[in-house]
């Protein structure tokens, strides 16, 4: 049997109070692959946004585990989904193995900075995506420098 990790009910996205998509309803189940296509300003950034937790719906429910994204408290929605997004976030001075260690924060806390343990999670979490050669490189300071 396959488990449903994220459903919605009857959602309605969009902003003030204006829906860009209505009586939408979708069910994933676990290993299930998706796609969203359209064009500029249908609605795709919008409903990841809100399948995510970051915008409320205007109508509608989101579960992702069975659980009420947007009645979860930021800790466990932490837990349960993330999301990168096209916008560019600025941040300078960052070292790329300090962003890693920062996808520790959910489920480990914010105590748990700089521990042996969590030193070799980071590494090896380095290792998976082959990047360990970029650890020590830090965000440019300016939007034009590598």
């Amino acid at each position: 049997m396959t488990t449903t990790i994220l459903h919605t009910e009857n959602l309605a996205v969009g902003y003030h109070h204006k829906p860009v998509l209505e009586n939408f309803s979708l069910a994933i189940k676990h290993g299930d692959f998706v796609g969203l296509k359209g064009l500029n300003g249908s609605g795709k950034t919008t409903l990841l946004k809100t399948l995510s937790g970051l915008l409320t719906p205007i109508n509608g429910k989101v579960f992702i585990q069975g659980k009420d994204i947007h009645r979860t408290d930021i800790q466990t929605r932490a837990t349960l989904v993330s999301i990168v997004l096209t916008e560019r976030i600025r941040l300078r001075g960052l070292r790329v193995r300090d962003l890693v260690e920062m996808g520790l924060y959910p489920t480990e806390g914010a105590m748990h900075f700089n521990t042996k343990d969590n030193s070799q999670k980071i590494d090896e979490s380095l290792e998976r995506m082959r990047i360990t050669h970029l650890a020590d490189k830090t965000s440019p300071i300016s939007p034009t420098a590598n």
